[in-house]
């Protein structure tokens, strides 16, 4: 899918009207550019699975994923994820379920976070950890290069967040204080020159 040029959102996905949940599914390479708000918008009550997306230099944030109406259904990306210049996060997601992201790249937004992820109003009991697997870079963004608030364990993977205007990465699962989760950290990581 390719939307570029566009005055509002690049596009906007939104199943939330079918009477079972339904998932969405991005494949193959895909491409949001140079819109005047969000480069795509998806919206579902069920699992979001995107592949291969460039979002760069959108008027608001690179793309936002939102199926927090469905009960644990998650996110996922897949492929290499690019998400640099946009004047909001470069990637946004809000979730009951379990996160499942490759590739991360998001430099350069000019108010936002590099990646602002959350599942944190997942049920206490349900599947609600946060994993980023390969290579993740987040520079020179004006807030955190990530963020990730949620009940469940948080893995990461290969991180390089320089230079940021906030913590080159927060990583907080300190919601539920009855749930005792960890933190792990693979590979090796580089935090350089972020603000706090």
């Amino acid at each position: 899918m390719t939307a570029s040029s566009n005055g509002q959102i690049g596009a906007n996905l939104d199943n939330r009207g079918s009477s079972t949940a339904q998932p969405v599914t991005l494949t193959g390479t895909n491409r949001f550019e140079d819109n005047g708000s969000d480069g795509l918008y998806i919206q579902s009550d069920g699992l979001i699975t995107v592949n291969n997306i460039n979002a760069n230099i959108n008027g608001a944030r690179g793309i936002s994923l939102n199926n927090t109406s469905g009960i644990t259904t998650g996110v996922t990306l897949t492929g290499v994820n690019i998400f640099n210049e946009n004047n909001g996060d470069g990637l946004y997601i809000r979730s009951n379920g379990l996160l499942t992201l490759a590739n991360l790249t998001a430099n350069d937004s000019v108010t936002g976070y590099g990646a602002n992820l959350e599942n944190s109003s997942a049920p206490a009991a349900g599947p609600a950890n946060v994993t980023l697997i390969g290579t993740n870079v987040f520079n020179n963004n004006a807030q955190d290069g990530i963020f990730i608030l949620t009940r469940g364990l948080i893995t990461v993977s290969a991180l390089t967040a320089n230079y940021n205007g906030g913590n080159g990465t927060n990583l907080a699962n300190n919601v539920n204080s009855a749930l005792i989760r960890g933190v792990i950290v693979n590979g090796i990581n580089t935090f350089i020159g972020n603000g706090n």
